[in-house]
């Protein structure tokens, strides 16, 4: 089998079908695929129109969960059902365009990848403004373009399934995948990015766990905390061993930053030393914030700002 596609599906009992629907209209002949969704204990309809679906349809492996674990945990349960070469990641209120898995299939097998990329339709204005990938219909990218971060964003994925098994997603962090995917492109060093859309992508659900996330909330901040720390501790070497000192001391003072608005000091303390220790540069704001002791300070200033702004906007719009 050449690709299981990945559907984590929690509570979307208004568009699962959608997404169902839109892998059976590319169903081909020519290959075999399965689509293995995995139910994260809904509270709603979903589970029930799944198991619809997978008895009526042979391509679909159903696996639900009794109570909510979350996304990452859905994908993981996936990942180690999977049978394929590759695994697609297909969100729940996503959906694919007409013959999206024909032309994946075509790419894929056509080159001697680990990772492809696509295009997903609210991302084209970020590929536009990214020199790398501006202009270009194909485009070889590298594990060191994004750890420096010269390439970011989101794709829609299709990665060699024994990666995906090789390193699972951490189940108590979703939305920053960046970081998990960076152990991924590590491992295929070389990924290629085809710039044309496969994926209708809905983000306007108040519920997607890809909307922005704003660090004013402490568990919010703990989240973005643990990815840099995650960041670090899998990445450190490489950051030394291709020389990307910037990017190396941007993440440091990520950390230090999180560290003081967590009013954690000695956590932040750790960090300063070793910036001290690799002789890179504690930025001026968060040597302020450490010198005077200004971190949970800073963070109610933010809060209220944003609640400010909020409440502007709110003006503005009614």
């Amino acid at each position: 089998m050449k690709y299981s596609i990945i559907t984590p599906v929690y509570n979307r009992e208004d568009c699962i079908a959608r997404c169902l629907d839109s892998v059976i209209s590319n169903t081909r002949a020519d290959f075999d695929f399965e689509h293995i969704v995995v139910d994260d204990g809904s509270s709603d309809r979903s589970a029930l129109i799944i198991q619809e679906y997978a008895e009526k349809y042979k391509h679909i492996k159903y696996i639900s969960f009794s109570q909510n674990r979350g996304t990452n945990a859905a994908r993981n349960a996936a990942i180690a059902a999977a049978e394929s070469d590759y695994c697609i990641i297909l969100d729940s209120d996503d959906y694919f365009v007409a013959d999206a898995l024909a032309f994946i299939d075509s790419i894929v097998s056509s080159n001697e990848y680990k990772a492809y990329m696509f295009a997903a339709d609210d991302m084209l204005d970020y590929y536009k403004r990214n020199p790398i990938i501006n202009g270009k219909l194909t485009v070889e990218l590298t594990f060191q373009d994004f750890l420096r971060g010269s390439i970011g964003g989101d794709f829609i994925h299709c990665i060699c399934t024994q990666i995906l098994k090789k390193y699972p997603f951490d189940e108590g962090l979703k939305v920053f995948e960046a970081v998990f995917f960076l152990r991924f492109f590590r491992e295929a060093q070389k990924m290629l990015f085809t710039n044309r859309v496969v994926t209708i992508r809905e983000r306007s659900r108040n519920d997607s766990v890809t909307r922005t996330m704003i660090a004013t909330n402490e568990e919010t901040i703990q989240k973005y905390y643990q990815a840099n720390q995650y960041r670090y501790l899998w990445f450190k070497n490489d950051y030394v061993r291709l020389g990307e000192v910037d990017a190396l001391s941007a993440l440091l003072n990520n950390l230090v930053y999180y560290s003081l608005l967590l009013g954690l000091r000695d956590r932040a303390k750790k960090w300063v030393h070793e910036l001290q220790r690799l002789s890179l540069s504690l930025m001026r704001k968060n040597h302020i914030l450490f010198t005077y002791r200004l971190g949970r300070l800073y963070l109610f200033m933010l809060k209220v700002y944003f609640v400010l702004k909020y409440k502007i906007l709110q003006c503005k719009l009614s």
